[in-house]
């Protein structure tokens, strides 16, 4: 549900799938939008639907326990995914299976029960994002 609404929201205009998630994010945050743009009236116009999206596929996917998987955006005009993820490696973490953003992800499942270890996972849906397990 979530995955369709996204791309509903993303093909109904100028709305990128990137500016969507921030505006998603903060509408659930509880976040005072500007409804004067044309990309935040197209979520705010939305709201309801996609926060019970979220909803769900944060019950299903990378949630164990009362506990979510962290995640971490890297500074691409400091060093590249790549270069994190080996200075990473280098420090002793695990690099496991990339997150495909499904609400059904093995991949999350899989990492977020792998509570406070040194692992980490690329999101191929945000390319600049990684996932650790939680207390990470």
């Amino acid at each position: 549900a979530a995955e369709a609404r996204r791309e509903e929201l993303a093909s109904s205009g100028s709305l990128r799938l990137s500016l969507a998630c921030v505006l998603l994010h903060d509408v659930i945050d509880g976040r005072r939008i500007d409804a004067s743009r044309s990309e935040a009236r197209s979520v705010l116009r939305h709201r309801r639907q996609l926060c019970a999206a979220v909803a769900a596929s944060a019950a299903t996917g990378g949630h164990v326990g009362g506990q979510y998987l962290l995640f971490a955006r890297v500074n691409t005009l400091r060093c590249s995914v790549d270069e994190a993820a080996r200075r990473l490696l280098a420090d002793g973490w695990e690099e496991t299976e990339p997150l495909t953003g499904g609400p059904s992800c093995a991949a999350a499942a899989a990492l977020a029960r792998r509570c406070r270890s040194r692992a980490f996972a690329r999101d191929e849906l945000f390319s600049d994002v990684l996932a650790f397990p939680p207390g990470a």
